[in-house]
């Protein structure tokens, strides 16, 4: 089910979005005021994620199954290139097991664009914020926020309701 019009959303997809957004809004309060995130915090995501694919998988079958597998898989590569490459100084494996839960149920295509955009709007505010020198290049920046913000963004502005397998 990708995102249904906006104003054909059933009863269940509203109090998804809802329960999504408050998750999203606690984990990145959690990564901006400590830093990181810990398994009691991924949890909440855990559990989400469990009873909505459960939902999904009742609802759309194996392909809901194989597109969150393919977006797992993806991200979990992604994540790992990166914290490879910058030697595990960049991204934290709190933000690669976040993302990772979180897009088995956005599917490929909305993890490739959530994760998109949670970096180009990162990018963009850490830049703002090293240019009026509010950010040192050696301090340490929360990314669940911005991974958030990409999540919920590619949510709406596909003007579907998460997970399309139909």
């Amino acid at each position: 089910m990708r995102f249904q019009q906006l104003s054909n959303l059933g009863i269940y997809n509203i109090i998804s979005l809802i329960a999504l957004g408050l998750i999203l809004l606690y984990l990145s309060i959690t990564d901006y005021r400590k830093l990181s995130i810990n398994g009691w915090d991924l949890c909440l995501m855990i559990t989400y994620t469990a009873l909505n694919s459960a939902y999904c998988f009742y609802e759309f079958g194996l392909s809901f199954l194989f597109d969150g597998l393919k977006a797992i898989i993806f991200s979990l590569l992604f994540f790992l290139i990166i914290i490879l490459i910058t030697k595990g100084n960049g991204i934290g494996t709190g933000d690669m097991l976040f993302f990772s839960i979180a897009s088995i149920n956005l599917g490929l295509k909305n993890s490739f664009e959530a994760i998109t955009l949670g970096f180009s709007i990162g990018a963009i505010i850490c830049l703002i914020l090293i240019l009026t020198k509010k950010l040192n290049m050696k301090e340490r920046v929360p990314f669940i926020p911005f991974l958030s913000l990409g999540i919920y963004l590619s949510i709406f502005l596909n003007f579907t309701y998460l997970w399309e397998h139909s």
